[in-house]
């Protein structure tokens, strides 16, 4: 990773690429000491002021202050991206189901035409969906389009996933 300057999406996404995934789903996976090398560097190098890294309930890694309260605005799009990208290369997901087939509703009820939206839609933030943030600003609230005012976007892609150079 020499000479690479990732952002910290790209930083978390990379956690990823340090573990091999065993065949089985009862063995734990194996975690490479270069990638998380490569991971602990990265994050020196941004400044980053804490990190933790589990798996399968225990630490494999832990820097900095993890305990420090810090705003992480959009990072749980990045852990939720990997996380679709491998089911649905496990093929278990189907990201062209609407969200009245999987039964996802909202605190705030979805509308019929709400619920007409693909899970690939949400993940593309093309869904016409504009409900009120759990950590919403008041200028993101101000921002935020009225419901219903924009119609189900397109499905333009054909596949998901995060690369590293």
């Amino acid at each position: 990773m020499a000479g690479v300057r990732l952002d910290r999406r790209q930083l978390i996404a990379g956690a990823t690429s340090a573990v091999t995934l065993p065949h089985s789903a009862v063995a734990a996976p194996l975690w490479r000491a270069s990638g998380l090398d490569a991971i602990l560097d990265e994050a020196t190098t941004q400044d980053i002021r804490g990190l933790v890294i589990l798996s399968g309930g225990q630490a494999v890694l832990s820097f900095g202050e993890p305990a420090a309260v810090d705003r992480i605005a959009s990072c749980r799009k990045s852990f939720l991206s990997a996380l679709y990208g491998i089911a649905i290369r496990d093929q278990k997901i189907d990201i062209d189901q609407t969200l009245a087939q999987v039964g996802i509703d909202d605190d705030t009820k979805l509308s019929d035409v709400e619920r007409r939206a693909t899970i690939r839609q949400l993940l593309q933030a093309r869904s016409g969906i504009y409900i009120a943030s759990s950590a919403e600003t008041a200028a993101m609230k101000a921002a935020r389009p009225r419901r219903g005012s924009h119609p189900l976007g397109p499905s333009g892609i054909t596949t998901i996933g995060i690369s590293m150079s």
